[in-house]
């Protein structure tokens, strides 16, 4: 019976053998030494470089606000302060703020619908509309995750001042005091 290290040096020499002869291998064959080792050095180097800058920030925006209410200003001051989107304009009606972004202007367009106030108060679902455009999903992966934690930051809100009608009138009127 042969001592360990004398076995593991064994295995040793046997892998250097076999690591040797598909180097000659590969030597012969060039497209095999292209796919194992100059197409993943350049795959790794590729998606590096793309997102060196990191991830895009202060996406240029638009807003259409069909309800114009304090609540929905509340929206667009939250979604403004967001590190990601950038409200460059307020439209006053969808077509138009779909023009602008077939020029380039911006990149979405976050539209509250006239209905939004009055159906929170009612107890209803109600929606922001969120269209962007497709020329690269990035934009519109980071702009959907964007409203919808706002969606999210409000509705938390809500659900606490629901629960808690009589907690919140306390607390106004000792400092309303």
């Amino acid at each position: 019976m042969r001592s360990i290290p004398k076995q593991t040096a064994d295995v040793c020499r046997r892998l250097c053998r076999i690591f040797r002869r598909e180097l000659r291998i590969f030597a012969h064959r060039p497209l095999f030494l292209f796919t194992m080792i100059v197409a993943p050095v350049l795959c790794i180097v590729f998606f590096t470089s793309l997102m060196s800058d990191g991830l895009p920030t202060k996406l240029p925006t638009a807003l259409v606000d069909e309800d114009d209410t304090h609540i929905t200003h509340t929206v667009v001051r939250i979604l403004d302060s967001m590190e990601v989107t950038d409200i460059v304009a307020h439209y006053a009606n969808f077509s138009e703020a779909r023009k602008a972004m077939q020029r380039g202007e911006i990149y979405g367009i976050i539209r509250i619908p006239s209905t939004f106030t009055r159906d929170l108060w009612q107890g209803e679902q109600t929606h922001i509309g969120l269209y962007c455009d497709m020329c690269s999903m990035l934009y519109y992966k980071i702009l959907l995750l964007t409203t919808t934690n706002v969606s999210l930051e409000m509705n938390k809100d809500i659900k606490v001042e629901r629960c808690l009608p009589s907690a919140t009138r306390r607390k106004e009127e000792r400092n309303g005091d």
